[in-house]
């Protein structure tokens, strides 16, 4: 990688000392307290610009060989090299150099793998890590996690280029969820729940319920696949907080049912509403609960706090994920809430507005979570190794994609500044 990190501690070895390639592929160097310092120094400044963690202590140095074009992992391992821009051009199988092994954590403390690099030249080589016995590059930050894994994943020739642009006025930032029936956006603003509807060039308020009209503020609304609305509704907590008190039901026409009921906890913030089932988000807790029997059914304890939850049929197959933020962090689930895969550093703040959509018609989902503060969207696409960032949109932009017409086909609205633009197919 970048062999200019080095050259500080290189030149302290260099001058202190020399590599004993005679040892036995099998044995750990014997090295001063000068020489560790220096390797470490080396190593420390590799994987802290990289986001790892480790304990300088546990690096197991050894020799070894490079692979060569027979062996099972050569190409993977010249992949992940080339990929951190180490140098491979001039890998030379038969001769024994100096390797190293450390385990690697990420900043919370969560295993990252098995570390290994290649030393040649006195500059690392080959480089990559381990985890649930498959390789990676280094700067891959998260990967699938458990020996779970999704088996389709995004397609990188596809684009968004086949969208028609046009202006659009549109009163909303963001909205909670979209009618698989109409096409409706429900909207939460001003204590009101309001339902918007695309006409030619406009987003129309077609159906509002204010605190006054539910007897609760509206906080958050989910639609089943019939149509028919959820509504999460309560009252101002201490310091500008909510407190839950009520499901309100609305029917596929977006009237009152009058079967709501009365929630047990008042730390509810979010809601999907799935095949007659509720699932509710509550601090660090996912709640299911039936629909017409109102009986808690079942409960997920997870290890972080929960700000917004969000579902998908990712490839349209059935295969059920959740997506989950915890203010820094996306969190993705299996459909028995079983962590998948999740983000470990965040440069931007994870809102409760997520979206998963194909805008790019590949056949699978892509995540998008807006910031309507700041006026922000990071992009998450399906690869092999996990969920990765996508460079593709404009960060600093609000992408609200969904059915707005109800044609099978995901369109989107594009926020930006004074832009507002809509980009249907």
């Amino acid at each position: 990688m970048k062999n200019t990190l080095f050259m500080t501690a290189i030149c302290l070895l260099c001058a202190s000392c020399t590599l004993n390639t005679d040892n036995d592929i099998n044995n750990d160097y014997v090295l001063t307290t000068e020489e560790k310092s220096v390797y470490n120094t080396i190593l420390e400044t590799e994987l802290q610009s990289l986001g790892w963690s480790y304990d300088p202590n546990e690096i197991r140095f050894g020799e070894g060989f490079l692979p060569n074009e027979t062996d099972e992992n050569y190409e993977l391992f010249k992949k992940v090299s080339d990929k951190m821009s180490y140098n491979t051009k001039s890998w030379d199988s038969s001769e024994k150099i100096a390797t190293a092994a450390v385990t690697i954590f990420h900043p919370n403390g969560d295993l990252g793998g098995s570390a290994r690099f290649y030393f040649k030249n006195n500059l690392i080589t080959c480089g990559y890590y381990t985890y649930n016995d498959k390789i990676y590059s280094l700067d891959t930050e998260g990967v699938f996690l458990n020996g779970k894994s999704l088996d389709i994943y995004e397609n990188p020739d596809f684009s968004l280029s086949e969208y028609t642009e046009s202006e659009i006025s549109v009163p909303f930032n963001v909205f909670t969820d979209i009618s698989p029936g109409s096409g409706m956006a429900a909207v939460i603003e001003n204590n009101s729940l309001n339902f918007y509807t695309m006409h030619t060039g406009a987003f129309v308020l077609s159906k509002s319920y204010s605190q006054a009209d539910l007897g609760y503020i509206p906080y958050d609304a989910a639609f089943d696949s019939d149509g028919s609305c959820a509504v999460l509704a309560g009252v101002p907590g201490e310091n500008g907080s909510f407190v839950s008190k009520k499901i309100i039901f609305l029917d596929n026409l977006l009237n009152p049912t009058g079967k709501d009921f009365e929630l047990y906890n008042g730390n509810f913030t979010g809601i999907l509403f799935e095949n007659g089932s509720i699932i509710l988000s509550n601090k660090t807790v996912v709640s299911e609960f039936d629909a017409k029997t109102h009986q808690n059914t079942e409960n997920h304890q997870l290890v972080h706090f929960v700000r917004g939850i969000t579902s998908c049929d990712i490839y349209n197959n059935g295969t059920k994920l959740y997506a989950l933020t915890d203010n820094t962090n996306v969190y993705l689930y299996t459909s028995d809430f079983t962590l998948l895969w999740r983000t470990y550093y965040n440069d931007n703040k994870m809102s409760r507005y997520m979206y998963f959509a194909d805008l790019n018609q590949d056949g699978i989902k892509e995540l998008y979570i807006t910031n309507p503060e700041e006026m922000t969207t990071a992009k998450y696409i399906i690869t092999e190794s996990g969920f990765e960032k996508s460079d593709d949109v404009d960060v600093y932009a609000l992408y609200l994609p969904g059915d707005f017409d109800c044609d099978n086909r995901a369109e989107y609205i594009y926020l930006s500044g004074s832009e507002k633009k809509y980009f249907d197919r």
